[in-house]
């Protein structure tokens, strides 16, 4: 016999609950009918689980407590292992080097290393993780052939910082640099031991770009788009700063103001 909940209304509108032992639904609705009472839903109240200690279990109780036992040691083990690879001689070396948690350790080896054509001296590479644009103070000259590898790379860091054009990483989209976005976009930037601190953020941001070019290699004539929206929003940015900077020179906001709004545009302060 089980115990059955079932809810019906009175003639006032208000809904009621009572409890009846019965071995089936059916066998409630035949009672509760002879009562004079029309339900509007019976269901079965849930005992708990153990109700006698373990002499008292269904077998549907054994059967679910062995298959959570089941997947709990599964669970366990998955972790065991992951923790077990994490430690590894190689893992432990990196996290002995100090490596920031936004760049991503992808080799340890005490020997020398060879990344993007380049012999780097160094016991770690790190692959540059994504970062949003923003204005950086490059140093002057500096060869963007050098520090990047591919031609899709060199073409996305003249659009790096928000409004300004780098003169000496200007290249119009060739076809060959659009097949490069198709053969190349999924390589890593590496960073290497000896870059400086601005040159690393800007393969950050490369980085970041990269990610934000993928989703147009399955559209058609998809790298095309992607160059024309990156040549507007380029022009809409400098518009902006340009519109901004006017201002404060005719007097109608301050030049702390308005560099308060570009930094949180990661536009290039008015000095």
């Amino acid at each position: 016999m089980r115990t059955w909940v079932y809810t019906w209304k009175s003639s006032d509108g208000l809904r009621h609950e009572g409890e009846m032992v019965a071995s089936n639904k059916d066998a409630v609705y035949a009672a509760l009918r002879e009562k004079g009472i029309r339900a509007i839903k019976v269901t079965e109240r849930i005992q708990p689980v153990i109700r006698k200690g373990f002499s008292g279990l269904r077998k549907r109780d054994i059967l679910c407590i062995a298959v959570f036992a089941l997947v709990l040691v599964v669970v366990v083990w998955f972790f065991a292992a992951d923790n077990g690879s994490s430690t590894s001689p190689q893992n432990q070396d990196v996290v002995q080097a100090g490596i920031r948690p936004g760049d991503a350790p992808v080799v340890a080896n005490p020997g020398l290393l060879r990344a993007g054509g380049q012999t780097i001296s160094s016991a770690v590479i790190q692959l540059a993780q994504p970062r949003p644009r923003k204005w950086l103070e490059l140093p002057s000259g500096l060869d963007f052939a050098k520090v990047f590898k591919h031609a899709h790379e060199r073409y996305l860091v003249q659009f790096a910082l928000p409004g300004v054009a780098l003169p000496d990483a200007g290249s119009t989209l060739t076809s060959e640099i659009a097949q490069d976005f198709y053969d190349n976009l999924n390589a890593g930037i590496v960073i290497a031991e000896d870059d400086a601190p601005v040159v690393a953020e800007l393969k950050r941001i490369v980085a970041g770009m990269k990610e934000d070019a993928k989703k147009y290699l399955t559209m058609p004539k998809g790298i095309e788009k992607l160059g024309a929206w990156l040549e507007e929003r380029q022009t809409m940015e400098a518009d902006y700063r340009g519109q901004y900077a006017k201002r404060v020179l005719r007097g109608e906001l301050t030049k702390e103001d308005v560099n308060a709004i570009f930094s949180a545009m990661g536009l290039e302060l008015i000095p």
